[in-house]
């Protein structure tokens, strides 16, 4: 699957780059690092291979955050998102994606407008969006591999603070991913080779997901919401010229 050692090099450092920017921002190290993973397994391999590895890169933020977690909103989040997931597993050997990608794009790049405008707000009785919200998700991302930003709106306007921003978010993610892992093992979609390859990068995304988490910490909220946004508006362009 993999051609040359310079190729492997390539997918640790962007496996350390992707889950450093994902504790950081809550989201986008899968988006970012995904065209080098396509570019490298074949688009095939690279959805159940970049699903795999996003477990561990969440579950060690999920317990580096675990206290300031919201896990009522967690919890109404992923039970959307995983039925959702699953659905989309079992689609993703037949369905086409690329049709879904610029709608996408459009949707991130206005949300940053209407978040920086702060028109967007949910108070705490119109939470039940989470359980559609998790749907929408799961399904696309056992589609298109990376799809955490479609997310991100809906989880700036519930006003979480960074910590908790993130944390909650690595929970749904997880919970989300290991659904999908199942159901790509289950249609022979991740090879023993493929499972090896995402046990290595795995390690370097705990390495990343941990740096990641201790700069957070230093994080100004005005910088952090400031990063998102510009992160937001690069995913957003990603899917527009795909």
């Amino acid at each position: 699957m993999i051609a040359t050692g310079f190729e492997l090099v390539l997918l640790l450092v962007g496996a350390f780059v992707g889950a450093l920017v994902t504790a950081v921002c809550g989201f986008g190290g899968g988006i970012l690092i995904l065209p080098l993973i396509v570019a490298i397994v074949g688009p095939r391999a690279a959805v159940p291979l970049i699903t795999f590895m996003l477990v561990f890169s969440n579950a060690t933020r999920l317990l580096l955050l675990r206290r300031w977690v919201d896990w009522p909103l967690a919890l109404r989040y992923t039970a959307g998102a995983v039925p959702a997931a699953v659905l989309g597993g079992i689609l993703f050997v037949r369905l086409p994606a690329g049709f879904i990608t610029r709608g996408i794009g459009v949707f991130l790049i206005l949300s940053v407008i209407l978040n920086r405008w702060n028109r967007v707000r949910l108070p705490h009785r119109h939470q039940w969006i989470f359980y559609p919200a998790g749907a929408l998700v799961g399904f696309f991302s056992a589609i298109w591999g990376a799809i955490g930003p479609l997310a991100v709106p809906f989880f700036l306007a519930a006003r979480l603070g960074k910590e908790a921003f993130v944390g909650t978010l690595a929970f749904g993610a997880l919970v989300m991913h290991i659904a999908k892992t199942v159901t790509y093992g289950r249609f022979d979609l991740l090879s023993d080779e493929l499972v090896r390859t995402g046990l290595i990068l795995g390690a370097l995304m705990i390495a990343g997901a941990w740096t990641g988490t201790r700069i957070l910490h230093r994080t100004d909220p005005r910088i952090f919401r400031i990063a998102v946004d510009i992160l937001l508006v690069i995913v957003g362009v990603i899917f527009l010229v795909q």
